[in-house]
């Protein structure tokens, strides 16, 4: 139940959700990912440090959730599925901004999202010629697309046994209506191996983009049955985590625009 990949704290965050029960995550960890520093069990190696240096609210962080308001306007359906514009340029602006703790080596990145209209919304902003060749000054892309041209998006099933530096998950699902969330509402990634595989891609930062408060109501409406679905389990153990456990707040934390551009988006 061990993936070695992963960095100390995201690797707690699953176990706590997918192998309750297994040992816990500094005996289950390899020697060299996890410092023995005893005020933070969760510290990770230099190898597994996340390599933002800015924002400031970023820095050392290697699991964050970037919170968009619940809203109705952020998402679009359309008869072939279901995507989130604001939700894609948030995430290129979220990629602009960021700046490497070493400017001398791009780290690899991939940008995943459940829905394939999602990927078509992100390519349509992520790789423009001008816009891709930017990318590319700062990271290395690892997924190839069917011609064998380099992408920086995927579903998240085409990149099961992936794996990037850096992975960004595009949620997509929004709503403040209380009545439309549900556990049966979050579509695809109720399904646990898909929301396992799209949890643990990210080998030294892993950055969350959607409405953590759409995913709350669709856990407070049905509680009891909600425990049936990993990923707002996962919600639920995230916002323990980043809240109230003092030894982990270095590594993990919520954050949201204006925490990251100084102005709302």
């Amino acid at each position: 139940n061990t993936v070695y990949r992963l960095p100390p704290i995201v690797t707690e965050l699953l176990r706590r959700v997918f192998y309750a029960g297994a040992t816990p995550n500094q005996d289950t960890l390899k020697p060299a990912d996890i410092t023995r520093d005893p005020e933070c069990r969760h510290a990770p190696s230099p190898l597994k440090s996340s390599p933002v240096a800015e924002p400031a609210c970023l820095a050392g962080c290697n699991c964050v959730w970037v919170t968009t308001p619940t809203s109705e306007n952020y998402i679009q359906d359309s008869n072939v599925g279901r995507s989130n514009r604001k939700e894609a340029e948030l995430i290129l602006r979220i990629l602009e901004s960021l700046r490497m703790t070493d400017s001398q080596r791009k780290p690899s990145l991939v940008i995943l999202t459940p829905y394939r209209n999602q990927v078509h919304e992100l390519k349509q902003i992520l790789e423009p010629e001008e816009t891709s060749r930017l990318l590319g000054e700062k990271f290395r892309p690892v997924v190839l697309n069917r011609k064998g041209h380099s992408s920086w998006v995927s579903t998240v099933d085409s990149f099961q046994g992936g794996e990037a530096e850096i992975v960004i998950l595009s949620l997509v699902r929004n709503t403040s209506n209380l009545q439309a969330a549900t556990p049966n509402t979050i579509g695809f990634i109720r399904d646990p191996q898909r929301a396992n595989v799209m949890l643990s891609r990210s080998q030294r930062l892993l950055i969350i983009v959607g409405s953590y408060g759409y995913f709350e109501l669709c856990y407070s409406a049905d509680s009891n049955n909600a425990d049936l679905c990993k990923f707002l389990n996962f919600l639920s153990a995230f916002g323990e985590m980043a809240s109230s456990d003092p030894n982990t707040s270095p590594y993990i934390r919520f954050v949201t625009p204006s925490n990251l551009f100084g102005s709302t988006f």
